[in-house]
């Protein structure tokens, strides 16, 4: 048999295996999802401590180009410390495949909590909240110099405790990356290599429905915190109106619809919801990445539209005599 050019790769590891990470010992427990990139799963330490981890797929390990993307995405996690964004722990090895470490959160992902949107226990009040967290997330990683060029209601968990959680930092860049200037990560940490260029020129990728009209005419590359910004709009849209920005029969109609068509006015869809938000949203989705405003000014508008939406049920619950 010829073996010249067989390939050899890591494996994932085998329910019930034993990791090593800092010092401590932990069972792999279950799969808890599973990509062509990467597989996650629950551990537990012989302490009970339940961590998420993330293994690079196996099939691409031998990559250099993956293997600096998956570097980057545990270095730019690592560095990342706000309550509505999963936090990274450590980054490994099992047998020459990558892992990050993560925090295990108990809960669902938005998406799921969507699909059931029309159950009337899920407020809008609720829901506007989610969204003015989702926001809060993003300021703070805009402002940590990182745009995350993935935000979707996949990449959004809710927990039990009603707390939002953003993850998934796998496509995210950082705004000063061409130069090289990444002082700010911690020593202990992968070094991300500045002679990769991640994001050739022209190339698109994301979730169709939350990729700005900008970087489908021209290329992610071109991403920009204010690319972000659309994105942040259209998942309010869907979290709040039940309906994605556009539809279409495929991928192809669905980008060209961004890039060309404008959406129903937020408040035709919901008319009970506060002017000022449909207004804010509408301004997230504009095709200028210079008049959507600053996240900011987005968390602005929650705030005031979450008070107004708060002191409208009061006055429902505890009317004026």
């Amino acid at each position: 048999m010829n073996t010249r050019n067989t390939l050899h790769y890591p494996r994932y590891p085998n329910e019930n295996e034993i990791l090593h990470i800092s010092g401590r010992r932990f069972k792999v427990h279950e799969i808890l999802g599973h990509t062509q990139m990467s597989r996650v799963c629950l551990s537990v330490s012989d302490q009970g401590e339940k961590v998420a981890i993330k293994f690079l797929s196996p099939e691409l390990s031998n990559s250099s180009f993956v293997l600096e993307r998956f570097r980057r995405e545990a270095a730019i996690s690592r560095i990342l410390n706000h309550k509505n964004i999963i936090k990274s722990i450590d980054y490994d090895f099992f047998e020459g495949l990558p892992f990050i470490v993560f925090e295990n959160i108990e809960g669902e992902l938005l998406y799921k909590v969507l699909d059931r949107k029309k159950n009337p226990k899920i407020a809008k009040i609720d829901l506007i909240e989610v969204g003015l967290k989702i926001a809060k997330a993003i300021g703070y990683i805009h402002n940590a110099g990182i745009i995350h060029r993935d935000i979707k209601p996949e990449n959004i968990l809710i927990d039990y405790d009603g707390e939002v959680k953003l993850f998934d930092f796998g496509l995210s860049r950082l705004l000063d990356e061409f130069e090289g200037e990444l002082g700010f990560l911690p020593s202990n940490m992968p070094i991300i290599d500045p002679r990769y260029r991640f994001t050739p020129v022209g190339s698109i990728f994301g979730t169709p429905g939350f990729i700005a009209p900008e970087l489908l005419r021209g290329g992610c590359h071109l991403a920009t915190p204010r690319s972000d910004i659309y994105a942040v709009g259209s998942t309010l849209y869907e979290i709040l109106s039940s309906s994605p920005v556009f539809s279409g029969i495929n991928e192809h109609e669905i980008n060209d619809r961004h890039i060309h068509a404008y959406p129903k006015p937020l408040k035709k869809l919901v008319p009970n919801i506060p002017s000022r938000l449909s207004a804010a949203v509408a301004r997230t989705l504009e095709k200028d990445p210079s008049l959507r405003g600053s996240i900011d000014q987005l968390i602005e508008d929650l705030e005031h539209s979450l008070f107004l939406a708060t002191c409208m049920i009061d006055e429902i619950l505890y009317p004026s005599s």
